[in-house]
């Protein structure tokens, strides 16, 4: 089969993510999307519990066809960088072919991944229109990646292979929907409900996760003065 995978924090998902699955699996040859919950962020991201990032992604998930939530991330040590994700689903399923989602907006720093020569050896990339990034043409390359040295080029810093990345002509650009903005409208007692789907957000009032400031530092004290 081929799978797209979808990578990211997802903290929380939004309907964002939810039409990007959609969109990946009616408009390219993909059997299915997996969703890649990010366990360990490269550059110490603060995120929530790993456990409650999932739990809501297979909420995200439940009503999309051929759409699932993979947990690797949180078996591999370390950082969960893509090329080592890659590598053991490829390991673990060698009968599969993967293809990575991502971004248009993400374009420009994919030269500078960890170990980006081999990610784009090892898969395609279908990428994403975002509003305000352009994303029918191919990208402009970083800047000063056509003077790096071989060396540099040879040891992963930079991709020295031309990336096989896979777009459709015409524009689409996903919504502008953010998870940074979803979490500052429930920080401010906001209920987002046009950017979150409405099984996420039951969750996440179920947990009181991204709870608004003052409520958060109240139960805080209450649990001190229990102590």
């Amino acid at each position: 089969m081929r799978i797209a995978l979808f990578g990211g924090s997802f903290d929380p998902p939004h309907i964002g993510h939810q039409l990007a699955c959609l969109y990946v699996l009616e408009t390219h040859e993909v059997d299915e999307v997996w969703m890649l919950p990010c366990a360990q962020h490269p550059f110490e991201k603060q995120m929530s519990p790993f456990a409650h990032r999932v739990a809501m992604c297979q909420h995200a998930v439940a009503s999309l066809p051929r759409v699932q939530v993979c947990t690797i991330e949180q078996e591999l040590s370390g950082p969960s960088y893509t090329l080592h994700t890659v590598r053991e689903l490829s390991a673990r399923h060698p009968q599969h072919e993967f293809l990575l989602v991502i971004g248009a907006d993400l374009l420009r720093e994919r030269a500078h991944w960890h170990g980006a020569a081999e990610l784009c050896q090892r898969v395609r990339f279908i990428v994403l229109g975002r509003r305000h990034v352009e994303g029918t043409h191919p990208p402009r390359p970083p800047a000063g990646l056509a003077h790096a040295s071989q060396a540099a080029m040879a040891q992963g810093s930079l991709v020295a292979v031309q990336p096989s990345d896979l777009r459709h002509v015409e524009p689409l650009d996903l919504p502008a929907v953010s998870s940074t903005a979803v979490r500052q409208a429930l920080a401010e007692g906001r209920q987002p409900r046009a950017w979150v789907s409405r099984r996420v957000l039951s969750y996440i009032q179920e947990h009181g996760l991204y709870r608004p400031v003052a409520e958060s530092k109240t139960r805080a004290e209450e649990t001190d003065a229990i102590r």
